[in-house]
């Protein structure tokens, strides 16, 4: 930063304005999270209503529509579990930028390498994240876009 003389920025206002930056990432995740599942209820619900409107019988659930909704589905859980992914990474960054806030007050020295890698874009990255983190995420959104598909499926099949 310039302001006329050159300054720098304390390692405490680095880690301070990164934990800025990824809580506005973070709801932004969340913002892109609901508007793809919104998107997709809106979407899929919307043209099955269409599709149903003079009333529901199992024999018009031909392959092509419940494929079409399959693949739609997939296309949407894909995308959906891809954010979340990232969001998850952004979250592993936040929460090891607040433990190197806290270690300076412990006396601690803050590890230059760490920070430096938290410092990139989370969510883009390679980072690892917790299993059962991802496992969560996997079965959960997995839950919400199965849940049509499957049952087209077993309508169709009675």
């Amino acid at each position: 930063m310039t302001t006329g003389s050159q300054t720098t920025l304390s390692t405490a206002e680095l880690i301070r304005l990164e934990l800025d930056g990824k809580n506005v990432a973070l709801g932004r995740y969340d913002t892109i999270l609901w508007q793809v599942r919104s998107g997709y209820v809106i979407v899929l619900y919307g043209a099955l209503g269409l599709l149903f409107k003079d009333g529901f019988s199992p024999n018009y659930l031909s392959a092509q529509i419940v494929l079409l909704v399959c693949g739609f589905s997939v296309l949407a859980y894909s995308m959906d579990l891809t954010f979340r992914i990232r969001q998850l990474r952004v979250v592993k960054a936040y929460n090891l930028l607040v433990d190197l806030a806290l270690k300076p007050s412990s006396g601690e020295q803050v590890n230059v390498d760490l920070l430096r890698d938290l410092l990139y874009l989370a969510g883009e990255s390679r980072t690892p994240i917790d299993h059962g983190a991802v496992l969560r995420a996997v079965m959960l959104i997995f839950a919400f876009y199965a849940f049509t598909p499957v049952l087209m499926l077993l309508l169709r099949l009675t």
